[in-house]
């Protein structure tokens, strides 16, 4: 029974696959007939009157608007900072401590002096106390330590130096203002300096002066709230600030040109001018007397049992960086704005551009 039933399918199989083949020879396949099949050569005939079809991308104005041609690497476009004018806070240099007179009251000051150190260290650990309206902050780097620096640091046990802030807040109930007084010392180690004034080191000296242009442009309200802006009595040769920490020197109003700057500078005693290929610089030496590449100078160096260092022989200085700041020159440009004209001096070249740029606008308005 079991070989039967295994012939019987044998047999139904091969009845079937000779029946498919029978009706594959007889059916013709038309699945591949796309191959060999030609487009028609007879045109659509269109309607009197009708309009041809543009199959195009209608552009409005596309006549009017020029063709890019790619320069180079792409960069966005950013609106250009804006100067605003800020709060009049005097500053008095001591020996031992920096005073500030700020126009708000005391809790105002104190809350901006906590916001100024959040933004710079972080929140944790910043304030060691705030007794007696001071406020100290825990030893930090000056600057950020490289990690080569902390590696080696580690590997000599050798202390980094830090600092410690110390802000001492007043009222003053004459003036009905505050006196802010800001004072530094340097830790080693174990060891500890005595309290001095940030005006000492230059890079202390530009961290209170990002200090005070931080507390003048936020104690001015009127330079973020654009409603109040129009109402608001613009002060001529003030020292503005922009957004990016730039300072610029206020002229109003009204049209300066280049030329009656030079005047302005010349009749200073503490600076000197150099118009050059209509590019105005300022400096505090006369122009013979500012460093340049190329400039022929003496190589010293100290040798034992001599006071003064020997002189080898002469080279051509190849950069400045060696330069004080006092040796070089510095470009001015005019920006023109809304509220008036303001001139901002390219201090990008110094070590220090923000203390510069004080110290150069500081002597300019003393005239």
């Amino acid at each position: 029974m079991g070989l039967y039933k295994r012939f019987s399918l044998v047999v139904s199989a091969s009845v079937c696959i000779a029946a498919l083949n029978g009706c594959s020879s007889i059916v013709k396949d038309h699945g591949l007939d796309y191959q060999d099949s030609q487009a028609a050569t007879k045109k659509l005939e269109m309607p009197q009157g009708s309009h041809v079809p543009n199959d195009k991308l209608q552009i409005p104005n596309e006549s009017k608007i020029d063709s890019y041609t790619a320069t180079g690497e792409f960069e966005a476009p950013r609106a250009p900072f804006v100067y605003s004018q800020m709060a009049q806070i005097d500053i008095l240099e001591k020996e031992s401590v920096v005073i500030l007179d700020v126009p708000a009251p005391v809790t105002t000051t104190k809350r901006l002096i906590q916001n100024y150190l959040n933004a710079l260290y972080g929140e944790e650990g910043i304030a060691e106390s705030q007794a007696d309206n001071v406020i100290s902050t825990l030893p930090h780097t000056l600057k950020a330590t490289g990690k080569l620096k902390r590696i080696w640091s580690k590997i000599t046990r050798l202390p980094l130096e830090e600092v410690i802030w110390r802000y001492r807040v007043m009222d003053a109930p004459l003036t009905g203002q505050t006196q802010l007084e800001v004072s530094i010392r340097f830790k080693k180690g174990d060891e500890y300096s005595d309290w001095q004034s940030p005006v000492g080191d230059d890079a202390t000296h530009e961290q209170v002066i990002e200090f005070w242009r931080s507390l003048a442009q936020n104690l001015d309200t009127g330079s973020v709230i654009l409603s109040k802006r129009e109402n608001k009595t613009l002060e001529k040769d003030a020292i503005w600030s922009a957004l990016n920490g730039n300072l610029a020197f206020y002229l109003g109003v009204e049209n300066v040109q280049l030329a009656q700057i030079k005047d302005r500078v010349d009749r200073n005693p503490l600076l000197y001018s150099d118009l050059r290929d209509a590019q105005l610089f300022i400096s505090v030496v006369p122009s013979d007397q500012v460093a340049r590449v190329g400039d022929v100078v003496p190589l010293t160096s100290p040798l034992p049992g001599h006071a003064e260092e020997v002189k080898w022989f002469n080279v051509r200085r190849k950069d400045l960086d060696d330069v004080t700041w006092q040796e070089r020159e510095y470009p001015v440009k005019l920006i023109r704005q809304a509220s008036g004209i303001l001139l901002e001096i390219d201090t990008s070249a110094a070590e220090y551009p923000l203390l510069i740029s004080y110290r150069l606008l500081s002597l300019l308005s003393k005239n």
